[in-house]
């Protein structure tokens, strides 16, 4: 059986191809449609021309080009941070993290779905692991207890959860934490999106930049790809100075760096996506607790619909019928069956929302 989703093509922020036929696309993560900004096409293009596509060596060698470090420093100044790091990717920046920081702690207590990166990069810190259940910060201080007085303490999560949008209480966390413990946030689906500014789960949590390390990608609400390392300054030079997969990785390619830069311009001077995302993902998820398919309306901009193999296969038509995508996927966390995971995006039009909506109430409602 061949693990791969079947091919297709996006041609906008909410549309792909599929085969010969174009459908409307709920799914993915490019949740303001910066991926096809034409301003930042336009970036990326003109760095195609002018600088090529890669530089070819690490950053420790002969690979750190100026855009780089320009990018880190519009990054830094966007989240309000001491400093930032790049790396290949997002799943990568918890690893160079981990490198970095590796031997700092003594246990790592852990929410028990975190993301898969997250969970190796547990691994290279060396400290012992401690789970506790999802989103309890009760079971996180049950746990706490029984560590010992003078145990060196890291927190590790996902900010924001990919299946369906719920935010880590971190500021619950952060209270009952012992005051010399360390918070590690994944970050990767709340930047962008949540918070006043678009800082992700830490604003929106309102949790202060002590002891904190935020990890993102810049491949989601960002629209291009990447990954980046938020903290104090120390800690970004470990990473530079300590992690083998930095100082052995060629960065990402300068057209996307340049893209990259385009992004953090649009989410300091443009609200507006963020807000229609907002208003999107409020207007749907209402509706759907309302009608029984959700539980609750979680604030990230996704959300899952579990089904039977015959329900499956009847929302699948319908919603090719209506000119929809089915998002149905299998991934690490989820059912094994598969599940529909579903994303919105700012550039969905409110028709096209509504349409999503009739589908799945007709559909999914329980009879």
């Amino acid at each position: 059986m061949n693990p791969l989703a079947q091919p297709m093509r996006r041609i906008g922020a909410t549309r792909v191809l599929l085969g010969a036929r174009e459908l409307e696309y709920f799914a993915g993560c490019d949740y303001l449609g910066l991926g096809w900004e034409p301003k930042l096409l336009a970036a990326v293009a003109n760095a195609v021309l002018g600088e090529g596509v890669g530089v070819g060596a690490s950053r420790r060698t002969t690979g750190n080009h100026p855009l780089y470090g320009e990018l880190e420093r519009a990054l830094q100044r966007f989240f309000g941070v001491r400093a930032a790091l790049l790396t290949g990717t997002g799943y990568t920046a918890n690893w160079v993290a981990a490198e970095a920081m590796a031997g700092r702690f003594s246990h790592v207590l852990m929410d028990e779905r975190s993301h898969t990166s997250v969970q190796q990069a547990a691994g290279v810190l060396g400290a012992k692991v401690q789970r506790f259940r999802h989103r309890d910060p009760e079971d996180l201080e049950r746990v706490q207890r029984r560590l010992p007085a003078g145990s060196r303490i890291v927190l590790m999560t996902d900010g924001v959860f990919a299946r369906d949008g719920s935010v880590a209480p971190l500021r619950e966390y952060r209270k009952r934490l012992r005051p010399s413990s360390w918070l590690w946030v994944d970050d990767c689906h709340g930047v962008g999106v949540l918070g006043r500014r678009g800082r992700g789960s830490v604003e929106f949590e309102g949790v202060l930049a002590e002891r904190l390390i935020q990890t993102l990608t810049l491949s989601k609400a960002f629209g291009v790809q990447g990954g980046v390392i938020l903290g104090d300054a120390d800690v970004i030079e470990a990473a530079m100075e300590r992690s083998p997969c930095f100082a052995g990785s060629t960065p990402l390619a300068l057209p996307l760096a340049a893209g990259a830069l385009v992004s953090v311009t649009q989410l300091v001077s443009d609200s507006e996506r963020r807000e229609r995302l907002m208003s999107h993902t409020k207007r749907v998820k209402v509706r759907l607790v309302s009608c029984g398919l959700l539980d609750v309306a979680t604030p990230g901009p996704m959300f899952f619909v579990d089904a039977s193999p015959r329900l499956a296969g009847r929302m699948k038509r319908h919603l090719l019928n209506q000119g929809i995508l089915p998002p149905w996927i299998h991934y690490p966390g989820g059912p094994a069956s598969g599940y529909f995971r579903f994303a919105l995006c700012s550039e969905h039009t409110p028709q096209s929302v509504e349409n999503l909506l009739e589908v799945l109430e007709a559909v999914g409602k329980p009879k």
